[in-house]
């Protein structure tokens, strides 16, 4: 069994490098997989599955044409994305934070923003925007506003990114150890710090994989065949 997961692609139609890089990677590096997982942030915002434009039916096309099974979660850039879209795409939303089974092999998959718990204010606001109310709410409102919305929160972000440490925007290992004894989990897998790497917990038999986001030089994602890991870098030429 041939897995592949990535996460932070940010598309948007005008970094159209991004998107060009995402169909190579569809048409060769995913062509022969059996699974691929998107852990987040296919997308740099979205404002409804109502208001998908053709560039977002264009990707879903792209999607669709993989013979692979599609698995999606959804991640603090792209949370509104619903199973509407999920459906154009022939992917499978997944809830953050679900487990997955590979033979004996219990995996933790999420985005990773739901771990970096010593970001206060963010997870306040993600538990606002999380509220089945508030969603409801906001699916009211006319699409400029909408708009508007997803911009404010986009400059709040990178205008706040410059007063947060290090330590603030990663996953507090203590809590992702909690979370992972809970679901009985050795391995876990996310995105959303743009850290990748491997971290491995001997002591504890614990194994973190961090997936890459894609950049102008390149991108990193994790290639999983029959349980043999390797997080691979894709350099742009």
């Amino acid at each position: 069994m041939h897995r592949i997961f990535i996460s932070d692609l940010h598309l948007e139609e005008s970094r159209t490098f991004l998107t060009d890089a995402f169909v190579s990677f569809l048409r060769n590096e995913a062509s022969e997989c059996d699974e691929l997982y998107i852990l987040g942030d296919l997308f740099n915002y979205w404002i409804g599955d109502r208001e998908a434009t053709n560039f977002h039916l264009a990707v879903a096309g792209q999607l669709s044409a993989l013979r692979a099974e599609k698995f999606f979660i959804q991640g603090n850039r792209d949370f509104l994305i619903g199973k509407k879209y999920c459906r154009l795409c022939g992917m499978e939303m997944l809830k953050d934070e679900t487990v997955i089974t590979f033979g004996n092999e219990n995996i933790l998959l999420c985005h990773g923003d739901s771990l970096c718990t010593l970001d206060t204010g963010y997870q306040k606001f993600r538990r606002f925007r999380s509220s089945p109310v508030n969603r409801f709410i906001y699916s009211l409102l006319p699409v400029f506003i909408k708009q508007k919305l997803a911009d404010r929160v986009r400059k709040n972000a990178i205008s706040e990114k410059g007063s947060k440490t290090e330590e603030m925007m990663d996953v507090v290992e203590s809590d992702l150890e909690r979370v992972m004894a809970d679901l009985d989990c050795r391995v876990c897998i996310h995105g959303h710090t743009h850290k990748p790497g491997i971290h491995e917990n001997k002591q504890k038999g614990i194994t973190r994989y961090v997936l890459g986001d894609w950049r102008s030089d390149g991108f990193e994602y994790l290639d999983d065949i029959d349980g043999k890991r390797q997080l691979v870098k894709k350099v742009f030429s």
